[in-house]
């Protein structure tokens, strides 16, 4: 769910919101709301005998058992931050560019 999250919205938002900031806190935002939600989600899962996003084993790997649900949920948090940045400096770009000056005395 997160990583929908942050595939749908964040370039739009760093887009649309005219100030960097803002579109930050609003995905910030959503991301907090969606994350409870999925880990709810998975935690219920888990107590009714679910063992495919907490993995049983006691492995010691990064990216075994819950801690490699932290590291891929970061992974996305900060993907999605990144997102929001390349959506902004889009804008930016597409705006400079359609600023064009033409200098009437020298065209005749």
């Amino acid at each position: 769910m997160i990583a929908l999250l942050t595939i749908l919205v964040a370039i739009p938002l760093g887009y649309f919101c005219t100030r960097r900031s803002t579109a930050y806190l609003i995905y910030i935002a959503a991301f907090a709301q969606v994350y409870t939600f999925q880990t709810a989600s998975l935690l219920m899962e888990w107590v009714n005998g679910s063992a495919a996003a907490f993995p049983q084993t006691k492995s010691q790997n990064v990216l075994g058992g819950s801690s490699g649900y932290l590291v891929f949920t970061s992974l996305v948090y900060a993907i999605g931050i990144g997102l929001v940045w390349v959506g902004s400096w889009l804008r930016a770009r597409r705006s400079a560019r359609s600023v064009v000056t033409v200098d009437l005395a020298r065209a005749a």
